[in-house]
């Protein structure tokens, strides 16, 4: 099962690398089009079992050059049950796995995870992250935080 195991930071939270680009749709319509196609995005996610979608900074989706494809609302602890509404786009999210050297010749270890999904947009760059990694995500992974070791592993 291919995985990312990694230490968990200083501020005792699990925040990984994740890698962002158009969809395949959108790159197709801009090589058709004759404009240029963004470069993939990288940033560090946090994993937040508490977000029900995953979430990018404004300043990935600006440089994607995306376009909204829709508006919802969302309430977080800050909005004090008043719900606010913030666009939604199209990506697609890659996760790598890390794969220790001695499990280089098992091809399965090495499948990343990738996935075309709706994103919220949502100004996370204040708090030191890119985005968040939500339940759109984790339900189809495994995840295990182990507080004892510093540790997190999650699986695909």
């Amino acid at each position: 099962m291919p995985s990312v195991n990694l230490n968990i930071q200083e501020s005792g939270s699990p925040t990984l690398r994740i890698y962002i680009s158009p969809t395949s749709y959108r790159i197709d319509a801009l090589a058709k089009s004759g404009a240029p196609i963004p470069k993939i995005e990288s940033g560090i996610f946090l994993i937040d079992t508490g977000a029900s979608q995953t979430c990018v900074d404004p300043k990935i989706i600006e440089n994607l050059r995306l376009t909204p494809t829709d508006i919802v609302p969302i309430q977080t602890p800050s909005t004090n049950g008043v719900p606010t509404h913030c666009k939604t786009y199209d990506v697609q999210i890659t996760i790598t796995p890390t794969v220790l050297p001695s499990e280089v010749l098992d091809p399965i270890l090495n499948i990343p995870y990738s996935r075309t999904l709706s994103v919220i947009e949502a100004s996370l760059s204040y708090q030191g992250i890119s985005g968040l990694i939500g339940r759109d995500i984790l339900k189809e992974c495994l995840l295990i935080y182990n507080g004892r070791v510093e540790g997190f592993t999650l699986s695909w």
